[in-house]
């Protein structure tokens, strides 16, 4: 069933994810400025983040919410939306990024040192979010827009 309800999801907002893949692949000239050895997994890591954030409330549809799951199928399917996808999407614009700009860490290492950490820190960032440390400043803002 969690392939089911990320294939729908997916389906439903493909364009977001493309979206993403054309700003952070855009984003990344810039940050290799700055910093050029460590440009990629910087896009990454903060492209994941940005983007988990984000994916986190793709389930959040109506249509999603009348489907007969358990509680654990969703956890589970909103974690590899918000971890794996997020991190798998921002590397594509980083990798994107590197081959137009002709870096020399561009390959087929790098972009999977990126992935495991990418991984890491945004499954890192959703166990904190499930903490009342993470929900507390979620309730706060809710509030603030009610």
């Amino acid at each position: 069933m969690v392939p089911r309800l990320i294939i729908d999801v997916v389906r439903r907002r493909w364009h977001i994810g493309a979206f993403a893949v054309f700003q952070l692949h855009i984003f990344y000239p810039l940050v290799a400025k700055f910093w050029p050895s460590s440009a990629g997994m910087a896009v990454t890591m903060c492209g994941g983040w940005f983007l988990s954030m984000a994916s986190a409330d793709l389930f959040s549809l109506r249509v999603l919410f009348q489907l007969p799951v358990s509680r654990r199928t969703w956890w589970l399917a909103r974690w590899w939306m918000s971890v794996v996808a997020a991190v798998v999407i921002a590397q594509l614009a980083s990798s994107i990024g590197q081959w137009r700009e002709g870096s020399p860490l561009f390959g087929v290492e790098y972009a999977l040192l990126s992935l495991i950490f990418g991984v890491l820190y945004c499954g890192f960032s959703m166990g904190i979010r499930t903490t009342p440390l993470g929900k507390s400043g979620v309730s706060r803002r809710r509030s603030r827009l009610r």
